[in-house]
């Protein structure tokens, strides 16, 4: 089962979120497929499936999803990249 539905973010703009009944891989599959045919568009994919990756393999995939669709990450106001990099390291 598909459904979608349209969404407006003050950033991005028009959003396309698909809700798909799959697993995390499928999703993300698909999800990667997606950008790659409609480059510069914005298209979420949410699943309801059971989560059959690991972590990394979830970094590896949203990182190539990000790359494929085109578009980069808009900082809000206030955002600090150090600060957030500072707050998640592990000091041994």
């Amino acid at each position: 089962m598909v459904s979608i539905r349209f969404e407006h973010d003050p950033d991005y703009g028009s959003i396309i979120v698909l809700r798909v009944d799959a697993s995390a891989r499928r999703a993300l599959r698909l999800w990667l497929e997606l950008v790659r045919r409609f480059p510069g568009r914005n298209i979420v994919i949410e699943w309801t499936g059971r989560n059959d990756v690991s972590e990394d393999e979830l970094i590896d995939y949203l990182v190539e999803i990000a790359l494929a669709s085109g578009h980069r990450p808009i900082a809000l106001p206030g955002f600090s990249s150090v600060e957030a990099v500072g707050e998640g390291r592990l000091d041994t």
